[in-house]
């Protein structure tokens, strides 16, 4: 009989501390995606949904929002798979993000750890959007608030980003597998490179910043006269990338120093250059690479379709 009472007082003490726990939570879904928890896939997913122990979050043509707390949270753009490795079953506390591919943008007031194949560090507070392409391979950081040291795996080559500024780490790849040294007691560090830091106008900036509005509470008596409340962003609606407009993973194939009034691309000219970009799930044009000239592709126009490689 006391065994029992006993039990029966740890199972509500147990019960009452869980049923504090308010985040992680699913906030909005739009377009198609998968929530697995523990590997099991997640049904009747509803906002406001708790989420437990491990969760995986792929998108298709879609995006998924998750509140880490009351004034953060993270959207998982398309095309993307995030990892939850481990979510405190006490707190709910989330310390860990693993993208294994696309793109996610994340508000934190605290510092977390974010990793991939290519990157892990402790990002401190600010808004951030993170990119991983496992078939180049390169990872991206873009700074929208907040500072960070950026560099790929383990590397000792640091680049400091400052809000409205990008950097990539462009490793290597080899029989399919990314390249490591590995060093004393198991460490690895990641062979590659860090590429030349982009900045962003205001236009471009503003049009990043608007992508985190996806999912957000509506403030009281704000846009009440539109109906719906349904947000809007570059990174889900047809054209992803700006100046010129791309989906993801279009390539803009751009004839650079060509004389203006040109019909074709004049290679011959001195200066003139064939460059490719590929629109990344950030929603900026990736960092450039230049055709030899005799495998050139480029007309005298902007040309935007999907990448060649």
């Amino acid at each position: 009989m006391i065994w029992a009472l006993l039990f029966s007082f740890a199972s509500f003490t147990f019960a009452a501390k869980v049923g504090k726990v308010e985040y992680p939570t699913l906030r909005q879904i739009e377009g198609q995606a998968t929530i697995r928890q523990k590997g099991e896939v997640l049904k009747g997913r509803l906002p406001g949904q708790l989420l437990r122990e491990q969760v995986l979050i792929e998108t298709e043509k879609g995006r998924v929002r998750v509140d880490l707390s009351a004034d953060e949270f993270l959207i998982v753009s398309e095309n993307s798979s995030l990892l939850l490795p481990g979510i405190d079953w006490d707190t709910g506390a989330v310390e860990e993000l693993e993208l294994i591919k696309g793109s996610f943008g994340v508000e934190l007031k605290r510092a977390r750890q974010v990793r991939s194949g290519l990157y892990r560090d402790r990002v401190e507070a600010g808004r951030y959007i993170f990119d991983f392409n496992p078939g180049l391979p390169q990872f991206g950081a873009t700074v929208l608030s907040g500072k960070l040291a950026f560099r790929g795996l383990e590397t000792e080559e640091y680049g400091d980003l400052g809000p409205g500024e990008r950097q990539s780490f462009m490793g290597e790849l080899a029989e399919g597998q990314i390249q490591f040294d590995v060093l004393l007691e198991g460490r690895k560090v990641a062979r590659g490179k860090l590429t030349s830091k982009q900045s962003f106008g205001p236009k471009d900036l503003a049009g990043l910043q608007k992508a985190f509005e996806f999912g957000a509470k509506k403030k009281v008596g704000a846009g009440a006269a539109g109906g719906g409340g349904k947000t809007t962003s570059p990174i889900l609606k047809g054209s992803v990338c700006r100046d010129p407009a791309g989906r993801f993973n279009d390539c803009a194939y751009t004839c650079l120093n060509n004389p203006k009034g040109a019909k074709s691309c004049e290679l011959d000219r001195a200066g003139v250059s064939c460059v490719r970009r590929r629109c990344l799930a950030s929603g900026v044009w990736g960092d450039p690479f230049t055709f030899a000239k005799h495998l050139a592709v480029c007309d005298a126009k902007v040309v935007v379709k999907p990448c060649d490689y």
